[in-house]
């Protein structure tokens, strides 16, 4: 198999009264997914992605409720820190530093933070924006354990219109093995700092338990090291190349776009940030959708 390729099952003629793929025995279309397998034609990395990308368009309302889930989580932490960070503000040494910066407003600073008294208000509020910091994220990793079985639940049917109740079924079903998921995650990349290449098994992992109708998050775990294993140069070629995408939209935004948007344009830069933020959704979407049209039924049972 080419190291840049992914493939697709041969189609043959089927037996007379059997429905053409892409039928159902009532004659209506179904999306066909692409499969891998001996004697096949193949199909290059970036068909992949745009395969995804075609599935990420068709189910759009997925992806802007990734956008809502990612601004639920993001509006809340920062609402709980403006709010503490607020009561720093009366800081005589802190409200003074909006006329400018002196040395001694400085030194003066740097005693609040390093000796804080047991009973002061700076203490108190940066310990609830450090709580609040912590709690949040736990708070977002758990909306996208939810979002995250809805998402790949939709990509993977291609369903000509999008069901809102079949999301939120799916977001339900998978939402305990996900939650699993991102607390092994979490486990090996703070505790055994883990190379970043385990983001790839752990994406993996997630695709294979919507793909095989499984919960079992150890079994996804098992499936996508066997997907690496047999698999190794195509889903280095489809990572790459979605780095590739990732990085070129990076460079749109910070080199192109947020330079020409003045910081005082308040309602234009955040059409700016939060296209950026929809982009890199996007690009995630992408990802999830391109291997749940090209991964193969189970590996494993």
């Amino acid at each position: 198999m080419d190291a840049g390729s992914f493939s697709t099952t041969a189609v043959t003629a089927p037996p007379s009264g059997v429905p053409q793929s892409g039928e159902s025995q009532s004659g209506e279309s179904q999306s066909v997914v692409p499969q891998s397998g001996p004697g096949v034609e193949p199909l290059p990395a970036y068909s992949a992605l745009a395969e995804g990308a075609r599935r990420v368009l068709r189910c759009w309302p997925a992806l802007l409720l990734m956008l809502l889930g990612t601004l639920l989580s993001a509006g809340l932490l920062a609402l709980v820190t403006a709010l503490n960070l607020f009561n720093l503000a009366h800081r005589p040494v802190i409200a003074e530093m909006a006329a400018g910066v002196t040395a001694r407003q400085l030194v003066d600073l740097a005693g609040f933070f390093i000796r804080p008294a047991p009973s002061s208000p700076v203490n108190g509020s940066l310990a609830i924006v450090l709580l609040g910091f912590a709690i949040l994220q736990l708070a977002g990793g758990v909306v996208s354990a939810f979002l995250y079985g809805g998402v790949l639940l939709a990509y993977k049917e291609d369903a000509p219109r999008f069901r809102l109740g079949r999301f939120l079924w799916g977001g339900w079903h998978w939402f305990g093995a996900y939650l699993v998921l991102g607390l092994l995650q979490a486990l090996l990349f703070v505790v055994l700092y883990l190379p970043l290449g385990w983001l790839v098994i752990f994406e993996l992992a997630r695709v294979r338990l919507v793909l095989n109708g499984t919960r079992n998050p150890f079994k996804g775990i098992a499936l996508a090291f066997s997907d690496l294993f047999h698999r190794p140069l195509p889903l280095l070629a489809f990572y790459a190349a979605a780095l590739l995408l990732l990085l070129g939209v990076q460079a749109v935004f910070r080199l192109g776009i947020n330079p020409r948007v003045p910081l005082d344009a308040l309602l234009p830069a955040l059409i700016v940030q939060q296209g950026f933020i929809l982009a890199r959704l996007f690009c995630q979407g992408l990802r999830l959708a391109g291997l749940a049209a090209w991964l193969r039924p189970p590996l494993l049972t």
